[in-house]
């Protein structure tokens, strides 16, 4: 009996959001990719403050994928993301080109307010298909800004460079096809 008279049960809570903190406008999250074209953007709540969980239904909050749009690419692109709560937003790119839906890259981010960003610097994986999925999930009660931005298609055409002139007393080793490497 002693043993629970001198025990506290302690929940855990979300910390307050810091006042300080508010998320950034969806023009403002592509701010430091000036090349590339803004083509998806979604936003819930407001941006200094979690929604009030009790008082709101928290759309589109879901531990399940939510759509949010359909963007149809022709180049690389990449993803902002920021959110303000508890738990973290994670933000998927989803083709059904090859039969079962795949989601082939995504965002993450804590709800804390930072930003996170993901390139996909490739060509699209279909690019005849009528759309990649956007989805979203987040926990309810977070306020959550999403923005996806395009880079101009000519960004995958690879550098022309002159052809190889040996001058003498050098030899040429090796001459294969330059690669560009995606991260």
């Amino acid at each position: 009996g002693a043993a629970i008279v001198g025990s506290q049960l302690i929940r855990e809570q979300d910390p307050p959001p810091n006042p300080s903190v508010t998320l950034p406008t969806s023009a403002d999250m592509l701010g430091g990719y000036a090349d590339a074209t803004m083509i998806l953007q979604h936003s819930v709540g407001p941006a200094d403050a979690p929604v009030d969980p009790l008082s709101s239904a928290a759309p589109d909050a879901s531990p399940a994928p939510v759509e949010i749009g359909r963007i149809t690419l022709t180049g690389p692109f990449v993803i902002s993301v920021a959110c303000l709560g508890s738990g973290e937003i994670r933000v998927e790119v989803e083709t059904a080109s090859y039969g079962d839906p795949f989601p082939y890259t995504q965002a993450l981010a804590p709800c804390d307010g930072t930003t996170a960003v993901s390139e996909y610097l490739a060509a699209p994986i279909d690019p005849e298909s009528d759309g990649d999925l956007v989805s979203v999930i987040v926990d309810p009660g977070a306020s959550w800004r999403v923005a996806v931005g395009e880079f101009p298609a000519e960004l995958m055409t690879p550098p022309a460079f002159a052809p190889i002139e040996l001058t003498e007393g050098w030899s040429l080793v090796a001459n294969n096809e330059p690669v560009l490497l995606s991260g």
